[in-house]
Formats: structure tokens, sequence, C-alpha cells
């Protein structure tokens, strides 16, 4: 167990500096509707440290085809770019104010709820009840 921690800890010091999303670039994607939850995760990509922002939001929309559209339709007044789309699965985008700031927007999986604080996962379960229009965004920066 002590070799495994002590061997994480010499990878994440051999990485390179966090690569973490502007916080105006974060406060966009909280523009798009009410967050109900927010993480951060933490990853090593080729030898960089990533931090992942995860949030939950309700946009008001009916259902996850609807959500995804409204999403991308605010973003892109943000000025975020579509990079690549499936009409109700997914969209990815690109900000083209924050340069390397992506995120992938998708209908919220509750299999993820746990990740969220205990607070965010009863306001999340609430909105989600009988929903499909809860999305799940997911927020990077690439080096």
């Amino acid at each position: 167990m002590v070799a495994a921690l002590l061997s994480a800890d010499l990878l994440v010091a051999g990485c390179s500096a966090a690569l973490q999303v502007n916080p105006a670039a974060l406060d966009d994607v909280r523009g798009i509707g009410k967050v109900l939850g927010e993480v951060t995760t933490e990853g090593i990509w080729s030898n960089t440290k990533e931090v992942i922002n995860k949030l939950a939001i309700d946009t008001g929309s009916a259902n996850s085809r609807e959500a995804i559209n409204k999403a991308g339709d605010l973003l892109r007044k943000r000025k975020w770019v579509a990079v690549s789309q499936s009409t109700s699965e997914f969209m990815q985008m690109k900000s083209t104010v924050w340069d390397g700031v992506y995120l992938t927007i998708f209908p919220f999986d509750s299999s993820e709820i746990e990740l969220y604080p205990e607070k965010a996962q009863e306001a999340i379960k609430k909105a989600s009840a009988g929903s499909e229009a809860l999305l799940a965004v997911s927020v990077g920066q690439e080096k």
C-alpha cells in the first residue's frame, strides 16, 4: 500500500503544472442553466496533470435533445463553437475566447451521482425525477 502511494506521488511529482480551466470560462458554462452540482476530478494525461470540472446543469428543457441544443445555443452566444455533435447524445465545443478550453455536454448519467456532494445529490435527484433533460457538462483545458 505504501509503495503504491509513493509511486502515485512520484507520478504526480514528475508531471508538469496542472492544466486548469480559467474561472471565467467556467462562469460561461455555469450561465447556461441552474447548476445543481459541481465537482472536479484530476487525472494524468501525457505526463500532465489535468483538472476536469464536471457540472450537473438544469436548462429547464423538456428532454435531453432540447437541453443539449439549448446549452449549445447559449454557449455559441458566449463565443464557443461546436467541434462535434450527435443530435441527442452529446455535443463537444471549444472556446474561442479562452485558448484550449473545451467541453462536452451530454445527458446526465445517474450512475455518476456519487461523484457529487450529498447536498448536490439531493438537488440532482429532485431535478432528474421523471425527467431526461438534466445535463452533465465536463470542462477541461488542453495544452
